[in-house]
């Protein structure tokens, strides 16, 4: 489960495999986002779970035809935007299938794959940088490490400004007959913010870096829409649907105002663009918006989570 990467600027893309994502470098950081994504790796948990069935079988998965296509005698898998690892580790690697000889774990933020190196490591798991946006660095990595049987990805895609560009690129990172199974929300608080920091002339020379990041998702109200959009997603490739499912969920995330302030303070992209001051106004500002909309200490009434599982042909 990850997070956006830091534009340098306004010219550069919304996630960018320069951004070194400052704002996690600190250990502290990463607690705060661990700590607010506890509740809701319970709930990513639970879904990869009702899929479970649906996924190829130990003795079905194939093993990999060519060098590209990952081990030989075996599978690969990956996980993309891992973040610090933590999911990774507790809830992926558990329920790896025995032929699976590797997790590759992929993430935007030298920071975050910094602390899951040195705090989330397992003999089956590798962690690497890859900017799920770019067609040259998903071609790049498949030179490298070859192709992936399964690809998992769990709340990346909706930092994805361009997520059509992003599936075509999960297609490139898939062997013959591999899997992909992924989920990412609607909305998130943090694109409210990111909107109101739009309208606000406070903040008016970021807008395009905050535009950037809002996807077209937030929108969508209606699940019509919803499912024609992940329908769209999966067209823009060669990929077979399986399923482009609109899920309702409850997650209830208990932050205090000081923990939810720091989380959305911390992931807003602009963030590592500013002065002390500047965040410190910032903080104000998300303080503000989320005393006013109640977004912290109450339970969400309802989150929408969106989910595509699709398979690649063998030819």
């Amino acid at each position: 489960m990850s997070a956006p990467a830091v534009p340098k600027s306004a010219d550069d893309s919304a996630i960018s495999s320069n951004g070194k994502s400052a704002r996690f470098a600190a250990a502290k950081s990463v607690q705060v986002y661990e700590e607010a994504s506890e509740t809701i790796e319970a709930t990513m948990a639970g879904l990869l779970d009702f899929f479970h069935s649906a996924f190829l079988r130990d003795e079905e998965l194939p093993d990999g035809a060519a060098v590209e296509d990952g081990p030989r005698n075996g599978c690969q898998f990956i996980d993309i935007g891992c973040g610090p690892g933590t999911f990774t580790l507790k809830q992926l690697l558990p329920r790896l299938p025995s032929r699976c000889q590797r997790l590759v774990a992929v993430d935007n933020s030298e920071a975050m794959l910094d602390f899951a190196r040195e705090n989330r490591a397992h003999p089956r798991i590798e962690y690497r940088a890859l900017d799920l946006t770019s067609e040259d660095a998903a071609a790049r990595f498949v030179r490298e490490h070859g192709r992936f049987q399964r690809v998992y990805s769990f709340l990346t895609m909706h930092w994805t400004a361009d997520q059509r560009r992003a599936m075509r690129n999960i297609e490139t990172l898939m062997a013959p007959c591999a899997e992909c199974f992924l989920v990412f929300s609607d909305n998130i608080v943090l694109f409210d913010i990111l909107k109101a920091m739009v309208a606000a002339p406070r903040w008016a020379k970021f807008s395009e870096i905050l535009k950037a990041y809002v996807p077209e998702t937030t929108e969508m109200k209606d699940i019509t829409s919803l499912r024609s959009h992940l329908a769209s997603l999966v067209g823009a490739t060669k990929l077979t649907p399986l399923a482009c499912e609109v899920i309702r969920t409850k997650l209830i995330m208990k932050l205090n105002m000081q923990t939810s302030s720091d989380f959305f303070t911390l992931l807003n992209p602009v963030y590592p663009l500013l002065d002390e001051t500047q965040k410190s106004e910032l903080k104000t500002f998300t303080i503000d918006f989320l005393t006013k909309h109640k977004g912290t200490g109450d339970p969400y009434k309802e989150q929408i989570m969106l989910v595509i599982h699709a398979y690649k042909s063998a030819s």
